[in-house]
């Protein structure tokens, strides 16, 4: 799931699903990307928090609230059908990098 930013013109996503080369698994990861304005100079920055976070997943609903993101749900890579799916919540503080459950 992705967001844009409030006024900073760079859009985030965190988690999804990729190929990994042996299947399609869900990510952890969150990615911001910039724009400075300029479509050409625009490049992907991974965010790396400094707290344990949530799990991977895909499918989960992905929003801003003043400054943090929050993110509930979704589906992750243990079990299959309704096994897979997640109902916890998390926020990420944009500026200390802590995610609290």
């Amino acid at each position: 799931s992705f967001f844009t930013g409030a006024g900073d013109e760079s859009m985030y996503i965190f988690g999804g699903f990729a190929n990994n080369g042996v299947g399609v698994v869900a990510q952890p990861d969150m990615w911001k990307l910039t724009t400075h304005h300029v479509a050409t100079d625009a490049r992907w920055i991974e965010i790396n928090p400094v707290s344990t976070g949530p799990s991977a997943r895909g499918f989960h609903a992905f929003w801003r609230s003043g400054d943090k993101f929050v993110i509930h749900g979704g589906q992750g890579n243990e079990g299959t059908g309704r096994s897979s799916v997640l109902q916890d919540t998390w926020s990420y503080d944009l500026f200390t990098g802590v995610w609290k459950q």
